[in-house]
């Protein structure tokens, strides 16, 4: 990858220096550039009418760089990339455009309002006669208005010069979401490619994007080609798992691979209670009684008790007299459906660099049932979860009042929730500030209306505050 748009080159001086590139490296080796939203429309042209330029090498041949894979983000705004593809002839790839929606909004609405049309199809054959005119009327201009801002979003969609998508999965927020992108890559007619990219991720991390990647790149020979951008791990000194995943660097253009056995290696070792190294403890569970309710979870020990970290250092002070002062508490909570048990991989890759984690049970949740471990709210604690006490709010206080119990350093406690679980987190964090020093959010609302939550996935608005 090559980064052009840096000051104060000026975009010739950028093609001239990716021309310099194919030369030393040859024609077998695909070249990929990120201008990061660097130029404007005109200095993106610039760069791109030299880069197609007919030149001459050292030995008098004559040559073209056309065969630059594409240039990711050349201007701030992808309105102008099907302009800057019609001047240049060079191709686009979107990347900052999905992590900030400009894209991923469009591209997820348009899909979405495909499936309801497809929907509403169905519907328009089965009308109850019973329906008044004014429910006909009233459904067929809401599908139509679908329609319309449906097709709004293709026409901001670059079309003849979009390439590759350049997919961030724990910036977008689930696989769900990668997977319906890589749906709407593959049914478009110049063949998008998907990249899976990661960011500032472990071992733990990088595992788990190697089989996504794997999985979306099983279309057909063309896309078990793609090279996605999981490199990296260089970046870093050191690894949260004791045994980091290998980077296998093969051939002489410098080409890197990760074995997808080697993540499941990674994965295995992080989930199992059974095959893990030496001295690892495994999580125990634990109940805690609160005034509502009984809250249940499983922890690894303290920070006091862990073993030495990966880095080699004993995080109980006995060799860094700084170390147990910097190990913190991470709380950890499901999503909707979830368990405690879901947290496992991350706890254990945060137990090994010295830290306290637990994770809970959300009332209703972890097998023991809404009688046991829901709230109470009559003789048998099992009221319907639509009243106050099965409430988001109720399920924060609950969780508090475990917290505290536990006696957790709150000065030094991180809260990570996922999806209802981030939502719960937030209102613990905002009725309970003492409780938590700071918050890990991962694909949650704060229950305000969200005018866009439709092309995310979700329906309707997101008002309710109960479980």
């Amino acid at each position: 990858m090559l980064y052009p748009s840096r000051r104060p080159f000026t975009p010739e001086d950028d093609a001239d220096f990716l021309a310099s590139v194919r030369l030393a490296v040859g024609p077998g080796v695909e070249l990929r550039a990120d201008a990061n939203r660097g130029w404007s429309l005109d200095e993106a042209i610039r760069f791109g009418r030299r880069l197609t330029t007919a030149s001459k090498s050292d030995n008098g041949s004559v040559h073209h760089l056309a065969d630059l894979a594409f240039i990711e983000e050349p201007t701030a705004s992808p309105a102008d990339w099907d302009a800057f593809t019609e001047a240049t002839g060079v191709r686009v790839a979107a990347d900052e455009s999905l992590d900030d929606g400009s894209i991923l909004r469009n591209i997820l609405h348009a899909e979405r309002t495909a499936v309801d049309d497809d929907a509403a199809h169905g519907q328009r054959r089965g009308v109850d006669s019973s329906s008044s005119e004014d429910d006909v009327h009233s459904a067929a201009a809401a599908r139509a208005s679908s329609r319309q801002t449906g097709k709004e979003a293709l026409m901001a969609l670059p079309r003849a010069g979009l390439a590759a998508i350049v997919v961030k999965p724990s910036v977008i927020g689930s696989f769900e979401a990668v997977e319906r992108l890589s749906q709407w890559a593959r049914t478009q007619p110049d063949r998008v490619r998907l990249i899976i990219s990661s960011a500032f991720e472990s071992s733990c991390g990088i595992s788990a994007l190697t089989h996504l990647a794997a999985a979306v790149s099983s279309g057909g020979p063309e896309e078990s080609e793609v090279a996605h951008g999981l490199g990296t791990l260089r970046w870093f000194g050191s690894d949260v798992v004791a045994e980091p995943l290998p980077v296998i660097s093969a051939g002489s253009n410098s080409s890197a691979f990760i074995s997808t056995a080697d993540s499941a290696r990674v994965l295995a070792s992080l989930a199992s209670d059974t095959s893990q190294a030496p001295g690892t403890i495994s999580p125990e569970r634990f109940e805690v009684h609160t005034d509502s309710c009984l809250i249940s979870g499983i922890r690894l020990p303290p920070s006091d008790q862990i073993q030495p970290a990966a880095s080699g250092k004993k995080s109980n002070g006995s060799s860094n007299g700084n170390a147990h002062d910097a190990a913190q508490t991470f709380v950890f909570l499901h999503g909707f459906l979830g368990s405690c048990r879901d947290w496992v991989p991350l706890m254990r890759a945060l137990h090994q660099a010295g830290h306290h984690t637990l994770s809970l049970d959300l009332p209703g949740h972890g097998g023991l049932g809404s009688g046991s471990n829901g709230i109470s709210g009559g003789e048998s604690g099992s009221e319907s979860c639509s009243s106050p006490g099965c409430s988001v709010e109720a399920a924060a206080d609950a969780s508090a009042a475990a917290l505290r119990s536990l006696g957790l350093p709150s000065r030094r406690t991180v809260l990570v929730g996922y999806s209802l679980g981030a939502r719960v987190a937030l209102a613990l964090a905002a009725r309970h500030k003492v409780l938590v020093a700071s918050l890990v959010l991962i694909s949650g609302s704060a229950g305000i209306e969200v005018r866009l939550a439709g092309a995310y996935g979700t329906s309707g608005v997101l008002e309710s505050s109960h479980l």
